[in-house]
């Protein structure tokens, strides 16, 4: 494990999507030994993330210290593509700046990089790279670098349990069984690899479970009973949290791997948190139209709205609308190469959308709702002058704010965002103008307000967990503090390492040095660099 050059090995390790709240609780109760031994002599800190975007501009914002408007990615599953009306499914090397990682690598460090969830192979990486083996946020096909690995490591270890599998939401116990089962098998079979790859000399070592991630959107409901889709007999037959087990056995292969790792800078990340998925973005079309932002609707319109998906789109309204099973969908899906039905499918689901003629409309995202100005000048048939475009911001953040849930006269949004408020750089084109951060204490079911009158939502998220704010940060190691708190931002994780590693860090990252994390040299050289710059 130890190479040369760095006062000793980095070891990052990534819990995907791990709620610091739920660890918290869990610490507490004793069921998590080996993370709670680490906070003990170690520094925790909350990660804030661009999860108020979307959860897919987290992992490219940890991994290249830059904000989204630098790397270009919101939503990669269904994002729209800027300068038109479609949307595609971007990919990892769609990521518009380099992995941290790639520099020092050239500069001799040895790296090995572990399925970090969306990344792709580099052509400047001069380290070890496995991409794709069993991440829930997959960047593209399975690869590795040298090409031979990822041959090997399915030889030994075989694919992982889930990685022809995803979005398919179990109906009958033996499948919620299943699915349990082969997370749980994720871990173990994962835990494996991660110790045969650390058998390697390196300087960083970086991998990620993405076990943490599919738990919590599949199972969310059975763990917290104030969910509306709470089943407490299917919560029996499962033996109890399936939540709060695959937490414990995520500790059991902590406790496995530190015990096996020579004494190395350690750190424990989580890119975002978790929460209940209760919904509102699927009303988004029909609150713009009836803001007057969508176009003139009438008795044909609704007959459309039957016929084409893309004239009230929303990913899973789509899903609820294909003719086939969803496990017919799966089998056709493998005829194809990944990329044609990745970009034939998007083209199909908004067939028919008439964003041209709005002058705002609703973009695919998960849970914050995403809206795009249909801007003169950016948008093929803008509509919107630029020097109206901050006048409409305005006016849509402050009626989506005055929306309220319709019995309770609750508000159920808890903030607008702007985007170019706090995201800048080259591609901030690439994102959304606003996004929608619903409250999430209930469900979204119906909505009211002055202007918009009253919106019923027969939409059900067709999954129970959705990704919130904040993530984590946990450090330990003979240069780190024991007794800091916090908080900390994902574009922070980049500088950080690239600091530890010895390496110069870019001042166009967008991050921090976490200085605060350590005493003595590694302290004072943190503080040097951030006064010079």
């Amino acid at each position: 494990m130890p190479s040369h050059g760095v006062e000793e090995p980095l070891v990052v390790l990534a819990w995907d999507a791990a709620d610091p709240d739920l660890v918290d609780r869990w610490v507490a109760e004793g069921a998590l030994p080996n993370l709670a031994a680490l906070r003990a002599r170690g520094a925790w800190l909350r990660m804030h993330s661009p999860a108020s975007l979307s959860s897919g501009a987290t992992w490219p914002s940890l991994y290249t210290g830059c904000n989204p408007g630098k790397h270009g990615m919101y939503f990669g599953h269904w994002q729209l593509h800027s300068g038109s009306y479609r949307v595609v499914r971007k990919w990892a090397d769609c990521v518009q700046r380099p992995p941290f990682w790639v520099a020092p690598s050239q500069r001799g460090r040895r790296i090995l990089v572990a399925d970090v969830p969306f990344t792709a192979l580099h052509s400047g990486f001069r380290g070890v790279q496995l991409v794709s083996w069993g991440a829930e946020a997959v960047g593209g096909p399975l690869g590795s670098q040298p090409a031979e690995l990822a041959q090997r490591v399915v030889a030994r270890f075989g694919r992982h349990p889930l990685s022809d599998w995803y979005g398919r939401t179990p109906q009958r116990t033996e499948e919620w069984k299943w699915l349990l089962s082969a997370i749980r098998r994720g871990v173990r079979t994962r835990t494996a690899l991660f110790r045969h790859l650390l058998e390697e000399p390196v300087d960083l070592f970086m991998g990620a479970f993405a076990e943490s991630h599919w738990v919590a959107h599949y199972f969310w409901h059975l763990m917290d009973r104030e969910h509306p889709e709470h089943d407490p007999a299917l919560l029996r037959e499962l033996g109890g949290d399936p939540v709060r087990s695959i937490y414990r056995e995520l500790d059991t292969a902590l406790g496995e791997l530190l015990a096996m790792l020579p004494p190395c800078t350690f750190l424990l990340v989580s890119n975002t948190g978790m929460g209940s998925a209760m919904g509102g973005s699927e009303l988004l079309p029909d609150v713009l139209e009836r803001l007057g932002m969508g176009p003139h609707r009438g008795p044909m319109h609704a007959a459309l709205d039957r016929l084409l998906p893309g004239r009230r789109f929303s990913p899973a309204t789509v899903m609820k609308r294909s003719p086939l099973p969803r496990a017919w969908i799966q089998r056709i899906k493998k005829l194809f190469p990944r990329r044609f039905w990745a970009q034939a499918t998007r083209r199909l689901a908004t067939l028919g959308s008439e964003w041209p003629n709005t002058r705002a409309f609703a973009v695919p995202n998960d849970l914050p709702g995403a809206i795009r100005v249909n801007l003169r000048g950016r948008e093929p048939r803008g509509r919107v002058e630029p020097a109206d475009f901050d006048a409409v911001c305005d006016e849509l953040a402050r009626e989506l704010r005055a929306l309220v849930h319709d019995e309770t006269g609750r508000p159920v949004v808890s903030e607008v965002l702007r985007t170019d408020r706090w995201c800048h750089g080259p591609h901030l084109s690439n994102l959304p103008d606003l996004t929608v951060r619903w409250t999430g204490d209930f469900p979204v079911r119906a909505v009211r307000s002055p202007r918009v009158g009253t919106l019923s939502n027969h939409a059900i998220p067709y999954r129970s967990g959705e990704h919130r704010d904040p993530g984590f940060l946990l450090a330990t190691g003979a240069r780190i503090r024991a007794d800091v708190g916090g908080v900390c931002d994902v574009t922070d994780v980049a500088p950080t390492l690239l600091h530890l590693l010895g390496e110069p860090v870019d001042d166009d990252l967008d991050g921090r040095i976490l200085q605060e994390l350590w005493e003595g040299p590694t302290r004072e050289r943190a503080a040097a660099r951030r006064s010079a710059s």
